[in-house]
């Protein structure tokens, strides 16, 4: 059973998996969880403000460009929620056929802008 557990999770055998087992937790501890969505809905709000004020308006971009960026930007791996939630909010416009993304230009709320200055101090994930 402990063999097919170790296939299961790509090792060859439990041997393996075990020899594998103290560099796992070194990696695990050295690379930073994954971010979740936040429950409070005014809390997601201003997150999708910081990443709409990452988001360059470069004109339209397509869906693969727009989701490369979106992953670039944020520790957690679903850029369709957010391209549907900055659409749903009013901070992209798509079209019908979702094959296009633009940002629109607006001025956040002062609750967002404070949370914007406060990153833009800060370097970005993805940037090199």
């Amino acid at each position: 059973m402990l063999n097919l557990l170790a296939r299961a999770a790509g090792y060859r055998n439990h041997r393996t998996l075990r020899a594998a087992a103290p560099n796992a937790a070194k990696a695990a501890i050295a690379t930073p969880a994954p971010l979740s969505v936040p429950a409070k809905p005014a809390v997601q709000k201003l997150c999708l403000w910081a990443l709409w004020a990452r988001l360059l308006a470069l004109g339209s971009l397509g869906e693969r460009q727009i989701s490369a960026r979106l992953n670039a930007l944020r520790g957690f791996g679903d850029a369709a929620m957010l391209r549907r939630d900055l659409v749903g909010l009013g901070l992209l416009s798509r079209t019908l056929d979702g094959s296009a993304y633009l940002r629109i230009q607006q001025a956040p709320p002062a609750e967002s802008q404070a949370l914007i200055r406060a990153l833009s101090a800060q370097p970005c994930a993805g940037s090199r």
